[in-house]
This record gives structure tokens, sequence and C-alpha cells, in this order.
């Protein structure tokens, strides 16, 4: 068997890097060990329903491309809320008991992420082991993590909060349905593992039990334990690549599905066993309005229900259900299927979590190496990760990746010389004693640099005019589009913007901003580089990727540039930062920025976002409002300012509460 582009692992990533590579019109193969695509993503029907034994929630639905994709294949979208939040009735766990709960959950995470940017620590050391919610919340890490808070790292954690959105939707006909289905036109074979990957000739050969596979170009997209464990190897060996895998092992997270006798039940309700446990699942009753029940335990819980045979394992779940809802209940619920992820010999594991001070090892796994062999999965994603959308986004960038590395020439080392023939006897005399009539002469090359250079220096100074000039002109003229928004309309996407002068503009938004973005915005000449100096120390350490830009160094990028670049753009952008402080000033850069920059997907400025979120314009903005106007900025297509939960609403209430330092100390002393 031969291909230009082999995907190992039939999951989420391996399914979108082959379709990319095949729409893109590739030669691709999909190498999948166990008898089915989907990895763990995986639907099952039991009589009429489908049921999700994996993954079963589009997760920060809003972003997520699986909503796109299942909008376009036809599938079901149920927007049910969650309602994890809440225990149907107060069963169990009293009214109270939940605000009580609630708080200490609050101050848990409020206390985590003070600490974030120093070392790394587990989750564990930000709560007392004698706290009496420490069960419930280490029983919440089990079943977001798959593991309880000891083994958990602030950074991960951490880098997760900050992305997740806060819409979580379920798909009628099963997630794993989904995804299984986005792959049927891929050529793919089943029951193929493989155990090495030989990657010392010009073509790479993959050892399967069908056979040696050769190919170009390999995306490796398996659960990190095959990797760690050993079985998939490589020859000669990469063994920062297994360091990286085992680094971020696989946590537990399990279901136990159960179906309800008769009518009479609960639609859409949520319930914890006890409250009070560390050991205890999350219930969900009538999801979708069927009669049935997904049970889902994780972390240590999970492991010990794993070891338990299916009836000891029903008879547990039953048992906290019949403890809640009644003994009758004991006789409606009957056992329809269980998982064991761990048990599962080519997955070994529910979802990723980084060891204490491993999380930059994501970003580790995830660099191609040599420009043949590329990594993807949800493992690989620096804050997407334990997600179906975070390992799609890994496999379409693992894609892209090998795309462009196909597309580059192939740089030759050396060659082997000609050797001239040697001249006949007869030629030799004629050889030394004729003079050459046309004597070659070196030519200078002293005209084309002379010309290069002023090329260049031409160019250089056409830029510094037209620059000036630009910028000269937007500080009377307001910016009709940017970058940005062209990006966003070329993709089909409806942009909203309204502008509003910062005159009329409650002066709540830019303090809201000054504590968030920026709090020596007054102080700097647009650059503040005790901040930069604290970011590149922090990515030193790995895990997500964070800036130190200042306000007008986002305003800088914002209008003029567009948002990717690398170092080239920083250079551009560190130039008209330094032409809109010393053209424009401190409160015109403030009024352009909170006009322009995004605040939610297709919605551009503050008062567009007021409008959006609150039903309002931002000439009358409360400081909570502001904060969490505010708390969107840094990540607009991936956060809400509407109905705002996890990082969001604590990040934005916690900027509402400095807007009055700001006022306070003066540090909005040049937009007044």
């Amino acid at each position: 068997m031969s291909s230009k582009f082999v995907v190992i692992g039939g999951g989420a990533a391996g399914i979108a890097a082959a379709r990319r590579l095949l729409d893109s019109g590739g030669d691709v193969l999909l190498l999948e060990a166990s008898g089915r695509i989907g990895g763990r993503a995986h639907s099952v029907r039991v009589g009429r329903e489908a049921l999700d034994l994996g993954c079963s929630w589009l997760h920060s639905a809003d972003r997520n491309p699986w909503t796109r994709i299942a909008l376009a294949e036809g599938f079901q979208i149920d927007r049910t809320p969650a309602h994890w939040r809440e225990q149907w009735r107060d069963l169990g766990f009293a009214a109270a008991d939940q605000e009580a709960f609630q708080a200490a959950y609050q101050q848990f995470t409020e206390r985590a992420l003070t600490y974030r940017n120093g070392p790394d620590r587990p989750l564990s050391d930000f709560i007392q082991p004698d706290n009496p919610w420490r069960p419930l919340i280490d029983a919440i890490s089990g079943y977001a993590n798959g593991a309880n808070l000891g083994a958990v790292s602030l950074h991960d954690w951490a880098a997760y909060e900050d992305a997740a959105g806060d819409d979580n939707w379920r798909l009628v006909e099963g997630y794993g349905t989904l995804i299984a289905a986005y792959g049927k036109r891929l050529p793919v074979r089943l029951d193929c593992p493989v155990s090495m990957i030989d990657h010392r000739g010009p073509r790479m050969r993959l050892v399967t039990p069908q056979g040696l596979v050769e190919a170009d170009r390999v995306i490796v997209a398996v659960p990190t334990p095959i990797i760690a464990d050993g079985d998939l190897t490589f020859d000669p060996p990469i063994s920062a690549k297994r360091e990286a895998a085992a680094g971020l092992p696989l946590g537990l997270a399990d279901k136990i599905f159960l179906g309800i006798r008769g009518d009479d039940y609960p639609h859409n309700a949520h319930v914890i066993g006890n409250p009070h446990a560390a050991c205890s699942a999350s219930y969900q009753i009538g999801y979708l309005g069927r009669p049935v029940v997904e049970a889902f335990f994780g972390g240590d819980c999970a492991e010990a229900i794993e070891r338990e045979s299916d009836a000891g394992a029903a008879d547990f779940a039953i048992g906290e259900l019949a403890r809640l809802l009644g003994n009758d209940w004991r006789l409606r619920l009957q056992p329809l299927a269980r998982t064991r992820w761990r048990a599962e010999r080519f997955i070994r594991g529910s979802y990723s979590h980084a060891r204490i001070g491993e999380a930059g090892q994501r970003r580790l796994l995830a660099q191609p190496h040599d420009d043949r062999i590329f990594f993807a999965g949800e493992a690989c994603s620096a804050s997407d990760f334990s997600t179906a959308h975070g390992a799609y986004e890994t496999g379409i960038a693992a894609a892209e990746e090998a795309l462009a590395a196909d597309r580059r020439p192939r740089i030759v080392t050396s060659m082997p010389l000609m050797t001239a023939p040697s001249p006949h006897p007869t030629d030799i005399a004629t050889t030394q004693t004729d003079p050459d009539p046309m004597p070659a002469r070196a030519k200078p090359c002293r005209p084309f640099l002379r010309r290069l250079f002023g090329w260049i220096w031409k160019g250089a100074l056409a830029f510094v005019i037209v620059s000036v000039l630009w910028v000269g002109i937007y500080r009377f003229i307001n910016p009709p589009f940017t970058f940005t928004m062209l990006g966003d309309v070329l993709h089909g996407q409806l942009i909203t913007k309204q502008w509003m002068s910062i005159d009329r503009m409650d002066p709540n938004m830019p303090r809201a901003a000054i504590a968030g973005e920026d709090a020596r915005f007054c102080l700097h000449d647009g650059f503040d580089f005790g901040a930069l100096r604290q970011a590149y120390q922090r990515n030193q350490k790995g895990g997500r990727i964070r800036g130190g830009s200042t306000i007008s160094q986002q305003t800088a990028k914002n209008v003029f540039l567009i948002q990717s670049g690398g170092y080239v753009r920083k250079g551009f952008e560190a130039w008209f930062t330094f032409l809109i402080e010393h053209l424009w000033g401190k409160r015109r850069i403030m009024e352009v920025y909170l006009n322009v920059a995004e605040t939610g997907i297709g919605t551009y400025g503050a008062n567009a976002g007021s409008i959006r979120y609150f039903g309002h314009d931002a000439s009358s903005m409360s400081p909570t409002e502001a904060g969490r106007i505010a708390a969107v900025l840094p990540l607009p297509k991936k956060r809400a300012a509407i109905d705002p939960r996890g990082f969001v609403r604590r990040h934005g209430n916690a900027l509402a509460k400095y807007v009055n330092v700001v006022r306070g100390n003066g540090l909005d002393s040049c937009v007044r």
C-alpha cells in the first residue's frame, strides 16, 4: 500500500485532517486501529434511542466547527440548557446548601486564577481539605478533567477556563453519528493499527498487520497512551514526542445509561447523586425528552466503577437515583448500556489532562517533526483539549501544515559532479596554444546592488510617507473599516458596528478597558516593557501563549494591519503604535479602540456590543456591563457578555470592581 498522505487514527482529529486533505485533492489514506471510525465519539442505537457513549455535548457551540458541519449535514441540534448548576426540585440538595456550594466553588476558582501566573500547582492547593464542599468540587473535577483535583495542573485548567464558551448543545442523532458521517467519503483501512513509523528513508514506511504502507507525509492522530506506552514507535526514535505524550495522560469519565419504564418522568432534569461525596454521578434525566437517564462518573470514582461488573455498576447508579426519586424507581430503571473507556485497547481513557508542570507539553506534542510527521488530537490543543472541536481544529491545522510542506520544494544537499571527457591527444596542443578570441569577463555586480538598495530605499520612504498620511487622516476621520472586518465579510459573516464618540460613551467603558487590558495606558508611551517582559517569562514556561500588548498596540494592529503575521507584523505594529501615540494622543486612541475592537462574533465596538448584549447603547453603562464587555475583548470569538458564565462572569465582575479603582487612582486621567 502507498499514499502521499497517511493519517493514523480515525477519531475526530484524524477524520478532520483526512477530509481536509481529500477536499484539497490530496492522495490520502486513513488507518484506524479498531473496527470503526469516530474514536472517543461513538453513538449506538438501543431500541429507538441514540446513545452517545463518548462525547455528547457541542461545547462552546457558537464557535464549535461541528455545529456548522451538523447544520450543513441536516442534523438536528437541541439547544436546551444543560442545567448542570441546578438540582431538580432541590432533591437531596437544599437551596441554601446549593448557594453555599456555589459561593465555595466561586471562591475556589477565583483563588486558583489569582495564582495562574506563578509556578504550576495542583488544583487541590486552592481549597482546604476540610472544606465541606471539597468532595463535590473533587467530583466536578472528575467530570470535567477526568481526574481529581490533586492530579490537575493549574496552568492547564486555567487555559481551558479562558477559552470555554457558555453554549452547550446536543445533537438529536448523536455526536458520534455526526463525526462518523463526516468521515464516510474517506478511504479507510479498519483494524489496521500502526506499530512503527520508519522515517529513515526518502519515503516513510508504516508497519501494520495488513502489511507495509508507504507515505510521504504522515499525520499521527492517536490518543496519548498509544505513544507514551510504546504501542506506536518511531525509527529513529523521537523521544520528545513520547515524553510529551506521557505528560498528557488520559483521565477517565464513564457513562451508564438506564431506561425509564412508564411515561411519567422529568424532562431535561439534572441531579447530583450525593452532593456530599466525591464518588457520585451527575445524572441527566429524560434528556431530549427521552425515557433515558445518562449517569456520568469521572476521576477516581470512574476508575472504581469501571472495575465493577455490569450489574454492580448499574446498582450503584440506580441506588443513588432511588434515594432521590423514591424506592419505586428501582423497578422503573433498567440498564441499557455502559462504557469502559480505560479498557478500550486502542484508546485507554477519556480525555487528556496535563500533569503538574507539564502544560507546555501540549504545544510540544503538536509541533511537526522534520516537515514529514505531523501530530493532531485533542491533547494537541492548547485550550480546547478534552473536546471534539479541539480535536477537529488540531486535525485541520496538521493537514494545512502537511499540505504546505508538500508544496515546498525538496532541498538536495549534494549533487555528483559530472566528469568532463578527456581531450584527444591531438587536441592538447591546440588547447594549450590557441588563444581564446573572446576571453570571458566577470560581470560587475555593483550596478545591480545599487539598483536593489535604491528600490529598498524608495519603498521604505514611500511606506513612511503613506503611513504618516494614513494615520494623520484617521486623526480626524473615523476608520470606515478594518482588515478584520473585511475578512469577516469575505467569509460570509455579517458585521455590526455603530460608532460612538468618547464624549458620548459612558466613562465606565474606557475605565473597564484600562482595568482589563492596560492598567498603565495613561502612563506609558505606547509600549509597556514590564508587561512584555512578564509575558515572555510566562511563555517560556509553556502552556497557552500570552501577550503583553498595550491598548495602543492593539489599536494599531486592529486599524492598520491584519491579525496574523508573527514577528513581521509586530514590527509594523510597533511603527504604527509610535505614529498614533504622537499624532493622535491617548484620548483618540481610546476612542478608536473602543469602536473597532471586536466584542463578539461579527460585532465591532463597545456601542454595538452594548446594544447586542444589553439592549441599549453605550452612553449609559453600569460598571458590571462595562466589565463584561471588557472581559470579552481578549477572545471575542470565544466569549459572550450576555448571560456570562465561567471566566467571563468572574473576570467581568472583577473588572466591574476595578472601575472605581481606575477612577480613584486617576489611571484614566488621559481620557477624561
